[in-house]
């Protein structure tokens, strides 16, 4: 080896030795830095306007201490003690002038570094900690706790600074009787207001907390708990950039108590970023942990209501400060924040946003002014609204807040497919004080839709949205309403197709029950499958205004009502089709609704408070046809509503109290009721009470009496045919099909029906099975209705080419014959004669299919191996005529994740797994509720995996380097004195 290969070693030795000494010696953990363990400067006393700053600048560095005149001033490695004092270090003034403040650490000051009318500026590798706001004297607020505050300022740099333990001053107390404490100070880490162009890079905001609210005197309220705040940004212009900062452990401050009966202190607001009145901002790849509201103080021991907890949010935007950029790559514990503004051709996709956690005061998804935005397989789940407080003596129980899973806000072209939205609670009202009512539930959303056009939801499912319940009135008080509840909320939105969506447990919340001497139990929540309102369209290319289809709401809480809706324009209807509405107050609801149709829905048993099921109010020109209406109370009611035409429905059993509501007409005009079916087991009835409607060929049938009203005036109950009537006595002595004799309607307007239908056979009216409508290998039930004016002998069905089967009017279908059955289409014939000896028929067609959905594992293969990295898998899916409902996956039988049909096994789920054999199992659940599952085993080996990302190291490091030109001295005088040339 030569001379010179062994002193460029030993060089390189050297130069790595010295490397780490200089990393060794500059190692800090936040938790260890105390004012006892730092030899600090605190000995230049400055008086800014009667503050004191540990060092101050001002007039444009002036003093140039700390440089040469016109810079670069330089403020390094100072340990600065700031007890005692309002800042660390104060700069003022100072504009266009280069200079930088370094490897310092400042602590025990309220506010660490402030910056006033500054221009320009480097902040880096600097700790800051143990910052505390002023506790307040004579009954005033706390002091803001700030770490560094910009004021007035721009083009400032931020890099590597660890802000750590800032806490907002407490409020004081009460002074006199009846005063209220003082609100605590806020904590923040990065306060700018009125500045911009600011650069907060690469830091670390931690253990930040509001202060806490002073408390009341002599029947004072308590003071609000301060604000915890990562980074508050106000009225600042535009401009700055946010990254990589990593902001944890923020917290509101507690509130104040009260005296005697006083109110508790509301707890302070936490939230990661707080953005007030400013737009233009770039927000990007911050990390957000730990996020919480601060404690609601107790009220007076004796009759003051306690104050609510605070709120928490990774972002909290109030309503001018849309207009920043804000990328998804921000996390609140680990899933991303999605708050996006003004963006085009948006893709979100196969996210899992589950956490218990609200990212936005909005939502967990936010779209404000975006188009073309499609949202695919994800899950947004587990949100709830704070609670409201218990109130004591007079006092009502606070509200509860309200939430929403999605919002989106004046967007157009928005596509939601195959998503799940669930678990999204309203907070309860609190319960009232001895005389107090119980606070109002607060109201939850899965989707909020404003002023957004061309919508396509598809194939999602919405469920267990729940208002909060209405707290409890106290011994004298009523009852809190219960908050509403809505699936799918469409506010001045328009031109919305919305098919095979599911939606289940849409409940508003419980009312809250009256104390023994209150005078009412607060009501239910209302609660809403689709809530539609303030719709005004002219023009859509000839699409849909709002179209709803292959609904299926059987067995939730909740109905569709759609309000405020119209449409000029008859091309662009709101059309709601192929669904089913089933146990709810109503089934549909319209209310100031124009140009609307309604086909081929279900409306069954919505025996609820009202119990309508298909209600219109001051509702003209809609359609409603093809529908089975049934088992509620009122079938169909019209209220102020003109123009309507009812055509080609069944409306059977609706009934209440011994009276039977099939078709209600209240001031109501010009409206068309024909070709319907309006029947009841002991009586049915139609009750018209308006103008000039028109009431023909619809068959009323009862086994009873009819009972028909007409109380209005001008109405026809015939044109050329009348209507079937079951109790008509008349005769068809010309056997032309009309009756002889008047049908006579009772009421006021002394109606007649001149040309009733005579029956000459039976008339099939099939309710179930459905046309095309999917069985397994379970027969089929079937209901239907016969109407002949003769005694009906005998019904029966075959099932396509087979033998009779003799039936009732419901039933099931014989299992020994439908188990002969291949699968496929067949065709069910049902028939009817009567004592005259007419027969009639009529069919529909079905589909069996016993197989279900078919899944085939494409990969990975049995036997497979893989190592620390999760699997890969792709499966395909076959079935003939049911539909999917449900896809997910398992491993080793644990709990089932929803998946796609490609995609990667969940990487924290296969970490868990030993090595070993693993079984990886896809279940697939069809409309028919079936479930069918496919497995593969393979192979997880670590024992031979590469090194990972590298190990955790706690605490974090401030890394020094051994100055470049150092360095560079060593090696010049080195090569000098070797003649070495580099090339």
């Amino acid at each position: 080896m030569t001379r010179i290969k062994k002193n460029l070693i030993i060089l390189s030795l050297v130069i790595i030795f010295f490397m780490g000494v200089f990393v060794s010696s500059f190692e800090i953990n936040p938790n260890s830095i105390t004012p006892s363990n730092l030899s600090a400067r605190n000995d230049i006393n400055v008086a800014q306007n009667g503050k004191l700053a540990v060092i101050h600048i001002d007039d444009n560095w002036s003093d140039t201490s700390y440089g040469p005149p016109g810079g670069p001033y330089i403020i390094e490695d100072e340990i600065i003690d700031a007890t005692g004092y309002d800042v660390g270090i104060l700069i003022e003034n100072s504009a266009m002038v280069n200079f930088e403040i370094r490897n310092c650490t400042i602590f025990g000051a309220e506010i660490g570094i402030k910056f006033y009318n500054v221009i320009g500026g480097v902040i880096s590798n600097l700790t800051i900690l143990n910052i505390t706001g002023e506790d307040s004297t004579e009954g005033n607020n706390g002091g803001n706790g700030v770490g560094i505050l910009l004021l007035d300022t721009s083009m400032i740099m931020l890099n590597n600074v660890t802000i750590y333990n800032i806490e907002g001053g407490r409020g004081d107390d009460g002074l006199a009787t009846y005063d209220n404490g003082g609100d605590g100070g806020d904590g923040i880490g990065v306060s700018m207001i009125n500045s911009g162009g600011i650069q907060l890079n690469n830091n670390i905001m931690d253990s930040i907390t509001g202060g806490r609210g002073g408390s009341g005197n002599s029947s004072g309220s308590g003071g609000s708990g301060g604000l915890g705040m990562g980074i508050y940004i106000q009225s600042s212009i535009s401009g700055s950039t946010i990254l990589y900062n990593n902001i944890t452990n923020i917290e509101g401050g507690t509130g104040g108590g009260g005296d005697f009966i006083g109110s508790g202190g509301s707890g302070g607001l936490g939230t990661g970023i707080y953005f007030n009145s400013t737009t233009d901002n770039t927000i990007e790849k911050n990390t957000l942990n730990g996020i919480t509201g601060g404690a609601g103080g107790m009220g007076g021991l004796s009759y003051g209501p306690d104050g609510n907890d605070g709120k928490s949010y990774g972002f909290y935007l109030d309503s001018e400060s849309y207009e920043n950029e804000i990328s998804i790559d921000n996390t609140l514990e680990g899933e991303p924040i999605i708050f996006l503004y003004n963006k085009n051709n948006i893709q979100i996709e196969n996210l899992s946003l589950t956490e218990h956690i609200n990212p936005t005061n909005l939502g967990k998804m936010v779209f404000i002014e975006c188009s073309n935005i499609d949202l695919k397989n994800n899950t947004i789940a587990n949100m709830t609204a704070n609670t409201g407080s218990t109130g004591k003596f007079q006092n009502a129980g606070k509200n509860g807040e309200s939430i929403n899973g999605i919002y989106v806000s004046h967007c157009d072209h928005v596509s939601f497919y195959n998503n799940t939205i669930e678990d999204i609670f309203g907070g309860d009202g609190g319960n009232g004080g001895y005389q107090g009512r119980g606070g109002i539930g607060g109201n939850s959303t899965g989707i909020f839709l404003w002023t957004t056009y061309y919508i396509e939801l598809d194939n999602n499912t919405i469920r267990n949205i729940i208002g909060g319940d209405g707290g409890n009135g106290g011994v004298s008080g009523d009852g809190g309403n219960g908050g509403v509840a809505r699936g799918i909320h469409l506010r001045a939105s328009g031109i919305i197709d919305a098919s095979n969506n599911t939606l289940r447990e849409i409940s508003g919340g419980s009312g809250g029950s009256a104390g023994w001497a209150g005078d009412s139990a607060g009501m239910n929540g209302n609660e809403y499958t689709y809530f539609i309102n303030n719709v005004w369209l002219t023009s859509s290319n000839g699409g849909k205004g709002i179209y709803i289809s292959a609904y299926d709401i059987s067995g939730a809480v909740g109905h569709t009502k759609i309000s405020n809706y119209d449409s000029s324009d008859t091309s662009i209807p709101l059309l709601i089709e192929d669904s089913s509405f089933k146990n709810y107050d109503y089934g549909i609801h319209l209310e100031n609704v124009s140009n609307a149709e309604i086909k081929n829905v279900e409306c069954i048993e919505n025996d609820g408070h009202t119990g309508y099921g298909i209600y219109l109010k001051n509702s003209d020109n809609n359609r409603i046809s093809e529908s089975n209406v049934s088992l509620n109370k009122y079938g169909i009611y019209l209220q102020n509503s003109e123009k309507n035409n009812i055509t080609e429905n069944i409306f059977s059993n609706n009934w209440e109290l011994y009276h039977s509501y099939g078709v209600s007409l209240i001031d109501s005009a010009d409206n068309i009721i024909i070709d319907n079916s309006i029947s009841g087991k002991e009586y049915t009835s139609i009750s018209v009470n308006g103008s000039n409607n028109q009431i023909y060929s619809n068959y009323f049938y009862s086994t009873d009496e009819i009972y028909a009203y007409d109380n209005g005036t001008g109405n026809e109950w015939n044109t050329t045919v009348g209507n079937y009537w079951s109790d008509y006595s008349g005769e068809d002595s010309n056997n032309d099909g009309i009756g002889d004799q008047p049908y006579n309607i009772s009421g006021s307007a002394e109606s007649k029906d001149y040309r009733p239908i005579w029956d000459d056979g039976p008339t099939i009216i099939i309710n179930s099975p459905g046309e095309d409508d999917v069985f397994g290998s379970d027969a089929p039930s079937y209901e239907i209705h016969v109407y002949s004016n003769l005694e009906v002998n005998n019904t029966w069905y075959s099932l396509g080419d087979g033998q009779n089967i003799t039936c009732g009017s419901t039933g099931t279908i014989n299992q020994t014959a439908w188990n002969e059955i291949e699968d496929g289409g067949v065709f069910i014939t049902f028939y009817a004669n009567n004592s005259g000896g007419a027969l009639n028929s009529k069919s529909i067609g079905i589909y069996k299919d016993t197989e279900g959905i078919n899944i085939t594992i494409i990969s990975p293969s049995s036997g497979s191996e893989f190592g620390s990295n999760a699997p890969s898998y792709e499966i395909s899916l076959e079935s003939s005529y049911v539909t999917i409902v449900s896809l997910n996956y398992s491993v080793e039988g644990g709990q089932k994740i929803p998946c796609s049909t490609s995609g990667y096994i969940q990487q924290s789920e296969w970490e868990l797994l030993p090595d070993g054999e693993i079984t990886i199992t896809f279940y697939t659940e069809d409309n028919l509720g079936r479930v069918n599952s496919s497995s593969v085993n393979v192979t997880k080996n670590t024992s031979s995996a590469g090194g990972g990302s590298g190990d955790n190291i706690p605490g974090f490091l401030i890394l020094i380097t051994i100055p470049t030109t150092f360095l560079t001295v060593i090696v010049v005088v080195y090569l000098s004195k070797y003649r070495i040339t580099l090339s």
